[in-house]
Formats: structure tokens, sequence, C-alpha cells
């Protein structure tokens, strides 16, 4: 079996990171867009080609992680590969802290010292980082992703490929729209809508997100 991680950069390399610490058995190889990387080695695991040798690969043989910080990039992905039924892989470092009761999907990453907490049910490839704290009867969505640090407060839902920047704060039974982004340190104490970035204590809108919205902003 061979566990592959799309995207050889910095959300890569924590992935393969928490891959080793959680002791997989598998063999971990880099997947990567750029062919200067091909037959490079990221911290010990090799680039052996793009997303058209992966998907050349025996699905039953094979599972990834996409690990990519633009959610749109990576919902987009997730969908190409899924559709050649290649399974996508859950990636959780072993001291993070999942209630017995919360329901998980598939192709996230959960990173160190994470919590969360009861009946929350997280949707597929989303990004859960270092040290953020999901309460109770939470819904994350699909390609949603919570930067380290962030406080999500009980029954908040956040949708489809938000974007919740490190240490934010969301207070509880609130709704973080569909490719929202809320800015480092703010605190949400109203519903954020869709494909707009909010900023502050409490958060307020500062700009409307369009098509062209640079994600390496957040990154």
């Amino acid at each position: 079996m061979k566990a592959y991680i799309f995207g050889a950069g910095a959300q890569g390399r924590i992935v393969h990171d928490i891959l080793v610490d959680s002791g997989i058995s598998a063999d971990i190889l880099f997947i990567d867009e750029d062919p200067k990387l091909f037959n490079k080695s990221i911290n010990g695991s090799k680039v052996v080609g793009d997303l058209r040798y992966l998907l050349r690969q025996d699905p039953t043989q094979a599972q990834i992680h996409i690990a990519l910080g633009n959610p749109i990039l990576r919902l987009r992905i997730a969908e190409k590969i899924k559709r050649h039924g290649i399974p996508l892989l859950n990636v959780i470092h072993p001291s993070a802290v999942i209630m017995e009761t919360v329901v998980l999907g598939t192709g996230n990453m959960i990173g160190a010292n994470v919590v969360i907490n009861s009946n929350t049910k997280i949707g597929n490839t989303t990004i859960i980082n270092t040290a953020a704290v999901v309460e109770h009867d939470c819904i994350i969505k699909d390609g949603a992703s919570i930067s380290p640090s962030v406080l999500i407060s009980g029954r908040v839902k956040v949708e489809v490929g938000a974007f919740i920047c490190s240490s934010a704060v969301i207070l509880p039974r609130r709704t973080i729209g569909e490719y929202a982004v809320v800015a480092a340190g703010s605190v949400v104490t109203k519903n954020v809508e869709e494909k707009t970035l909010v900023m502050g204590s409490p958060a307020k809108v500062v700009e409307k997100l369009g098509k062209n919205f640079d994600w390496r902003r957040v990154l």
C-alpha cells in the first residue's frame, strides 16, 4: 500500500510529518504538478509525479491526502480523484483529541493538539490545524479550513470552503458562509455571509470576495 500526498509545499510537509509520527506502515510518496520537483526528496519522501501519474495507479493499492491550502483547488482535485476510485486518507496527529461521538468524513487533516468535542460532524477534505478547538454539536462542511489556535464555540456551522485564520474566535450558534474568510484574531459575533472577508473584534465585513480572490493572502 502507498500513501500519496498531493502537494509538496508547506501543507504537504506537515501532513508528511503527521503520517510519520502516527506510524503509518504504507510507503509515503508526494504528488505535485511542478515537474521541477519530480524525483526530489521532501522530508525523506520522493516526489514521484503529477496528477496524471496518480490516476494511473491501482486504486486498491493507493490512498491519497490532498495537502493544498486553497480550498477551491483542494475540493476540485478531490472530486477528480474520487471519480477514479482512489480513497481519500484522513491524517490525524496522535495528540489530537476526537470524542467518540464525532462523525468524521474522509481526506481530512487534523493537526497536533486539536480538540473536537461531542457530536460534531466533520465533512471531507477539511483542514483543522494545530491546537484548534471545535466545540460540541458543530458542523464543519467539505473543504473548510480551520487555522492554528482557532476557537469554534458550540453549535457553529462552517460552510463549504470557508477559511478561518489563526486565533479567530467564533461565538456559539453562528454560521460562516461558503468560501468566507475570517481574518486572524477576529471575534465573530454574527453570521458571516458567503464569499466575504470579515475582520476585527467584533468582526465586520471589509471585502466582498470575487472569483479572482488570491488565496495566498491567507495561506
